[in-house]
């Protein structure tokens, strides 16, 4: 598995490496073994914590792509830039989260 480049990284041969990382899944992977790590801690986390991390793992699960873009909304889930928050979303919609 390649490691997946996320955060500072600039030009188009990163923004290329993090849309391959995307499609492969390797995102959706990372996203999955950092839910099990929140369950593990799971009496750790506050109460809004604990429902937000739920709400983040059922929309994941929703069969359609409106659906699941519904519910990430609802639930406040965002990123820190439009860009990134747009990402997102298209991530939800093509069911890669």
């Amino acid at each position: 598995m390649m490691p997946i480049t996320w955060g500072a990284h600039r030009g188009l041969g990163a923004f290329c490496r993090r849309v391959g990382n995307v499609r492969r899944g390797d995102w959706r992977n990372w996203v999955t073994r950092n839910l099990a790590g929140l369950d593990a801690v799971r009496g750790l986390l506050t109460p809004e914590a604990q429902a937000l991390r739920d709400d983040f793992a059922r929309l994941r699960a929703l069969p359609s792509g409106l659906a699941r873009l519904q519910a990430l909304r609802r639930a406040g889930i965002r990123r820190q830039t439009p860009a990134q928050d747009a990402a997102l979303q298209l991530m939800a919609l093509l069911g890669w989260l």
